[in-house]
Formats: structure tokens, sequence, C-alpha cells
């Protein structure tokens, strides 16, 4: 396999997480419940058991857990700029580096999650990622590695 083919794949598997700047900040000071959006299935199900639970547990603030495809959460966000329905909104993009979704997005964010595959993700794409979304005004909060 061709080192241009490895890397085309492993530019795939990075994706963009992050709380949309369109929804204010998350104030515990003021409220102890925040709205949250996760994508329905699997992700919602695993959302709710594990997030949840620890948010809950370290917080004791609640968590209404919405499950929303990214479109209609942006729709959503769009309609009501001012006065947004989330707290955290959770939306994935394509590769870093092949489109420039994730620089759009990660400019308005208010914080982003790298997620990289392993044992395919090498660590200069990764470092790459890292720069062109630095470029575009994105916080980078972590780094998340899966094995989908």
């Amino acid at each position: 396999m061709s080192h241009d083919a490895t890397r085309r794949r492993a530019l795939k598997s990075l994706a963009v997480l992050g709380a949309s700047s369109l929804a204010p900040s998350i104030a515990f000071g003021q409220s102890k419940a925040i709205a949250a959006t996760t994508y329905p299935g699997a992700w919602e199900e695993a959302h709710r058991s594990i997030l949840v639970s620890a948010f809950r547990k370290q917080t004791g603030a609640s968590v209404n857990l919405v499950a929303s495809l990214a479109v209609d959460t942006v729709s959503k966000l769009i309609a009501s700029k001012a006065n947004p329905a989330y707290d955290v909104i959770i939306l994935d993009t394509p590769p870093v580096s092949e489109y420039a979704d994730a620089q759009c997005v990660a400019f308005r964010a208010g914080d982003v999650m790298l997620v990289s595959r392993r044992d395919q993700t090498r660590v200069d794409d990764t470092e790459r990622a890292v720069k062109e979304l630095s470029d575009a005004s994105a916080r980078i909060v972590g780094t998340l590695m899966n094995s989908y």
C-alpha cells in the first residue's frame, strides 16, 4: 500500500467535535442544568449511560440530552441565535486536511476536540490538523483516539 493511500485513510479518520459558540457558555453558578445534543442511537445510549452520569456525579447538574442529527441541530441554532436551545453541541466534520468544513466549524466553536484513529493516524498528520484548526482560531481542548 502506498504512503499516500495510507495517509488518505488516516486523515479520513480525523473529525472535530465541538461545542458551538452559538450556544452560551455553561455557567453553573447561575443554573444547575444544561441542555446538550448527541447523535441518535448508540451515541445517545453511550452518552446517557457514561457521560451524563459522570457529569451529574461531578457537578450535581442535571442534563437534558437531546438526540438530533447535525443538520437539525445547526438549523435550530441558526433559527434561534438570540436564544439558543443548547449549552453543549456535539458535531463532527469531514477530515480536517481534505475539506474546509472542520475549519469553518472550528472558527465558530467555543471548544474543539480532535479525534484520530488508533493505529492509523500518524503523529505528523495530527500535528498538521492541530495547526490548521489553530489557524482557524479553534481552541483545542483535547484529543480523543478511537478504534472503530
